[in-house]
């Protein structure tokens, strides 16, 4: 969401009281604090006299600049004025407005034709705001028309529909909703934006208009608000918005924006080039970058680091990390299961590294939701957690009969660990069934029970004689070592001299098994692992 800062405008009291004393330090300190909160853009508006407007301008815009580097939106009915401000300003912002009003489009367009300017469009023309869809529509092409005249892209341009009151006309909502849709489907880059305080002129508690319109004319489309950037209830509805309309991958700016932070990590400074790849692995897998996590392993495996370093050392140790910061609720779900995803990517470049019996999995996990239960959620970030840890998951969905379970054993003699999940109390009783039932099998001996879920405790799982209980999916990986001591690769002692020795126990590459291919895991003989899964060595320490 573009978000153009409005708290500099001279039509406000105190901000024309500012430009009247020359109080400079009102408009500095209302330029940082919307720049800090998040201002795409700074509107700065005058609005005196058109014989002091420019000087005015340039006044305030230097004054902006002087705490911020957040681009100027230069706001002005005096398009002439509009053109004069551009010098002022350090770098490329928006120009606010044209319209099919007299000459404003002839008069900015060509002016901004060849730069990275960008401009605000409004539906208006001679005969003022037109009154419905279609004749604001015939405007919009006509602005349109203009635009390619002078070589100036859609991406380029923040269409005002313009909103009406809505208590003196009632399609105030439908008709600059229904404009938002058809100019979105005409034209998908361009923006759509809005000073929409207008619609709640006259009714009380203006501020409950203006939310609800943000979010459903947001759902017609509209991407850009002159809006007041540091009044967090309307900020929280633009990215709670945003994370609902799928514009906001996995939640993270969300998250970003109102999660609790973590204290700055400082990374330890390099000792050589290799330790310095190694640091990048680390850390754009703990970011969860999975478009950057390939060429980042690619790159220091090109430079002489260890594929298995890489793994256990970079990748494997941020998953730990992660899974210690989502405990604490530094992070949330989706940036744990973000790391994940590229901890996944990560490996996929470098198993063609890893020398045979180094791809060793570390072990054999069958998951699933016990019968009755239809949640996942939890269930998946246990998976994504084991798999990250170099397990293979064979995971069986939800709502799992016991006799699938106990016919997954039978069939994975590789498996060393069955995890159930229940989310809910009314299947509680049917993960007591499910663990009495694991308990009598010929293979209990080769096998521990681990349990969890939202309603489960220790002392639930100490009941029903499981061997293991996990509170969330971060401490599940944990209560088993990554690999046996026996089966933890040796690397080359070139590599063992540029990159460290891998800790003993750490884990080879991870490997796959959904449902999908669960009869080809079975096939291909995941190699087992040695004792018992409870009583390895802990997971190894970060190195980068």
């Amino acid at each position: 969401m573009i978000i153009i800062g409005e708290k500099l405008n001279g039509s406000i009291p105190s901000v024309a009281k500012a430009i009247s004393e020359k109080d400079a330090d009102l408009i500095r300190e209302r330029a940082r604090m919307q720049a800090e909160a998040g201002a795409t853009f700074l509107d700065v508006c005058a609005s005196v006299e058109e014989d002091v407007e420019v000087e005015t301008l340039k006044w305030m815009i230097d004054l902006v600049q002087e705490v911020t580097d957040t681009p100027i939106c230069v706001d002005s009915p005096s398009a002439k004025s509009c053109v004069a401000a551009i010098p002022f300003c350090k770098r490329p912002g928006l120009i606010n407005s044209v319209s099919l009003e007299g000459d404003k489009i002839d008069t900015i367009f060509p002016v901004i034709a060849d730069t990275d300017w960008e401009c605000v469009a409004l539906l208006c023309d001679n005969d003022g705001i037109p009154d419905s869809v279609e004749r604001r529509m015939k405007i919009f092409f006509g602005i349109m028309e203009k635009a390619k005249q002078y070589g100036i892209a859609p991406g380029r341009l923040h269409i005002d529909p313009l909103v009406v009151t809505l208590g003196t006309d009632q399609t105030a909502l439908t008709v600059f909703a229904d404009c938002c849709r058809r100019i979105k489907s005409e034209y998908p880059d361009i923006h759509i934006t809005s000073g929409l305080s207008n619609i709640s002129f006259g009714l009380p508690v203006r501020k409950n208009i203006n939310q609800a319109f943000m979010v459903l004319a947001m759902n017609a489309g509209m991407d850009s608000a002159i809006v007041d950037p540091t009044n967090k209830n309307m900020i929280g509805m633009i990215y709670a918005t945003n994370a609902l309309l799928e514009r906001d991958e996995y939640c993270l700016q969300y998250i970003d924006k109102f999660g609790n932070k973590a204290a700055e990590e400082v990374q330890p400074a390099p000792a050589s080039p290799l330790d310095e790849k190694m640091q990048k692995v680390f850390k754009l897998t703990q970011d969860g970058k999975n478009k950057e996590i390939g060429q980042a392993v690619q790159e220091a495996l090109d430079a002489g680091c260890d594929p298995t370093a890489i793994l256990n050392d970079a990748m494997i140790g941020a998953m730990a990390v992660v899974g210690d910061n989502f405990k604490k609720e530094i992070i949330f779900v989706p940036q744990m299961l973000a790391a994940a995803r590229a901890m996944k990517a990560g490996v996929d470049v470098l198993k063609p590294y890893l020398a045979t019996g180094e791809a060793g999995s570390a072990g054999t996990i069958i998951l699933g939701t016990v019968a009755g239960d239809l949640h996942d959620i939890g269930k998946n970030l246990v998976g994504m957690m084991f798999e990250s840890a170099g397990f293979e998951v064979i995971d069986l969905g939800v709502d799992v009969p016991i006799q699938t379970f106990i016919d997954e054993v039978n069939a994975h003699k590789e498996a060393s660990i069955v995890a159930l999940s229940a989310l809910l109390t009314t299947t509680m009783p049917s993960l007591r069934d499910t663990v009495a039932a694991l308990l009598k099998q010929p293979f209990r001996n080769r096998v521990k029970i681990m349990v969890g879920g939202a309603p489960i405790s220790q002392e639930f799982a100490d009941e029903i004689g499981a061997d293991a209980y996990t509170e969330d999916a971060a401490s599940a990986a944990e209560q088993v070592p990554l690999r046996p001591a026996s089966q933890a690769p040796e690397p080359s002692a070139d590599h063992r001299a540029e990159c460290g020795t891998p800790s003993a126990g750490t884990a080879g590459t991870v490997r796959r098994t959904g449902p999908a291919s669960r009869a080809a895991a079975g096939a291909a003989g995941a190699p087992e692992g040695s004792g018992d899964p409870w009583a390895g060595p802990a997971r190894p320490p970060r190195s980068g």
